[in-house]
């Protein structure tokens, strides 16, 4: 089980200013804290933001040439 993102977008009004950054730190807190993988299908131009948290595209499931399916594996808390 892990932690799917459906949708993640800006309006180009609003992007760059690191609203992403703050949403996918957030998501990928709660995803560490539950031991959880998280995936995501995202386009091409987002793709250098994932990989900043840890995402890594999945090339054998890239349907479209714009796509970038994503995942980032669970973290493990050590103790």
């Amino acid at each position: 089980m892990g932690v799917v993102l459906e949708v993640l977008a800006a309006d180009s009004e609003y992007q760059g200013k690191g609203l992403g950054s703050r949403l996918l730190k957030c998501v990928c807190e709660i995803a560490d804290s539950e031991g959880l993988e998280s995936y995501l299908d995202g386009g091409k131009r987002g793709q250098p933001l994932y990989e900043k948290f840890g995402f890594v595209e999945q090339a054998d499931k890239i349907q479209r040439k714009a796509a970038a399916p994503m995942l980032r594996p669970a973290k493990v808390n050590e103790v």
